[in-house]
């Protein structure tokens, strides 16, 4: 009885042993396969978490046409600055010594009209005796009041005659009329020692003020002869 009840147990024993190494070898086998899925699929999904997509390269824009025309030109140098007028040279003429001939001196009654030279020479405007009448000009010895200068403007000193130390005297004759001015078409040159201080002289006269002559209480035209005295001080 025991022979046989051992005997049954080592079949039994060996049967459990044989039974428990398949089930150990069934799930060692399973868990490889699931551990080589597992692994194949976190692979496959490191895969696709890697994948990266490149965009095409786009056409670059097209260059813009420059404009034909350019709206604004800048010069690229400044302008050359306009040169000054230059003044034309001085030329002085030869400088003659001592008084020109009678015969190249002016007229002195150049431009009076032949009845008032006739009436410089008789006293009066018509060439007959007596007193000039209406707008006539008259000369000191028929008006009340003679023609007085206003202030004193003297002739500017020819320079080249100043250089030489020369001086000279010239005489105007000319009329001022009822508001105290120089008649110019009345100007002329009576004496002059150089034709330099004649025009000297000349100038200045232009520029001259009178307080007018009166007669009978009226303003009247006078004619008057001015002398200037040129000196070197």
């Amino acid at each position: 009885m025991q022979l046989l009840e051992s005997s049954a147990r080592r079949r039994r024993s060996r049967a459990g042993t044989a039974v428990s190494i398949l089930v150990h070898a069934t799930l060692i086998a399973g868990a490889a396969v699931a551990t080589a899925s597992a692994h194949a699929g976190l692979e496959d999904h490191e895969t696709r978490e890697k994948t990266i997509f490149y965009e095409p390269p786009r056409d670059p824009p097209p260059t813009p046409v420059a404009s034909r025309t350019s709206r604004s030109t800048t010069p690229s140098t400044s302008p050359a600055a306009p040169s000054a007028p230059q003044a034309p040279p001085l030329t002085i003429g030869p400088i003659v010594d001592g008084i020109p001939p009678i015969g190249s001196m002016p007229d002195p009654t150049r431009g009076l009209g032949d009845t008032f030279v006739k009436g410089l020479a008789s006293g009066a405007e018509d060439g007959s005796a007596g007193a000039p009448t209406g707008d006539a000009p008259r000369d000191a010895r028929y008006v009340d009041k003679v023609a007085v200068p206003l202030g004193q403007l003297r002739p500017r000193y020819p320079e080249a005659l100043r250089a030489q130390g020369l001086g000279g005297r010239v005489v105007v004759r000319f009329v001022v009329d009822t508001l105290g001015r120089v008649e110019q078409v009345s100007v002329q040159l009576v004496t002059a020692t150089h034709p330099a201080f004649g025009d000297a002289a000349l100038r200045t006269v232009g520029s001259l003020r009178f307080r007018p002559a009166e007669a009978g209480g009226h303003r009247v035209r006078q004619l008057v002869e001015l002398p200037f005295e040129f000196r070197i001080e």
